[in-house]
């Protein structure tokens, strides 16, 4: 299967499949002998689908705990990372409510949809894991994190609006506390440091730039979240 781009993490052969969770596939199986076939993406009609999903997992009760309010931040583990979730959690944890690291990447569908199904709150650097709003309760709340100088966002809102869930967002101001990979805009300009200093860049920022930049240097920027804003 070639597509859709996540099917690496989730599908069949890979070991967050929610069939290994249940012990259906032992893990040594092979696939070498099996159909090649293609999927098409599509959000048409995505209440429909978050139906059958709970339905199918059994988490159709699921709901967030009654006498506190319970926080999920996604903790990205290869890219875009907040470089300090763990002192975040623990600030959201002294005042007084549940919070958790939810590592998206490594957890299988059932997992993602169960714990998502108890958050009232879900918090996240910009990128496709925010689309998992969708899976919240009608009423609960989503936040986008946008790294420095990014005004890419995407369809994120509108996916959440549409599911009933309240958007907000947050963006990085101080650049000092953003990390920013200058080899990957070399990968998508080679010669945009040549053209302009870095600082001219960043006082430009990502509404200059095109979309290859964009999703290439841009939104993959590693970021701190000063306590004093969280």
């Amino acid at each position: 299967m070639t597509d859709p781009m996540f099917f690496n993490y989730f599908g069949l052969i890979s070991n967050n499949c929610w069939r290994r969770a249940q012990t259906q596939i032992p893990a040594d199986t092979c696939f070498c002998d099996g159909h090649r076939f293609s999927a098409s993406q599509t959000r048409s009609d995505t209440k429909k689908s978050v139906e059958l999903m709970t339905n199918f997992f059994g988490l159709e009760g699921t709901v967030p705990p009654e006498k506190r309010v319970r926080i999920g931040l996604i903790s990205r583990r290869k890219k875009r990372f907040i470089l300090n979730e763990y002192e975040l959690v623990d600030a959201v944890i002294a005042m007084g409510y549940e919070c958790i690291l939810l590592p998206l990447e490594a957890m299988t569908i059932y997992e993602q949809t169960r714990e998502l199904r108890t958050l009232d709150v879900l918090i996240g650097i910009h990128g496709s894991a925010l689309d998992n709003s969708v899976f919240l309760h009608k009423g609960s709340v989503m936040v986008q994190l946008l790294p420095y100088k990014v005004e890419h966002r995407v369809t994120f809102k509108s996916s959440a609006v549409a599911a009933g869930i309240r958007y907000m967002e947050w963006q990085l101001k101080d650049k000092t506390k953003a990390y920013f990979h200058w080899d990957l805009l070399d990968q998508a300009d080679s010669n945009k440091l040549k053209r302009m200093s870095k600082d001219a860049i960043l006082n430009a920022g990502q509404i200059t730039a095109d979309n290859r930049e964009t999703v290439m240097f841009w939104i993959n920027q590693d970021i701190i979240v000063p306590l004093d804003e969280w």
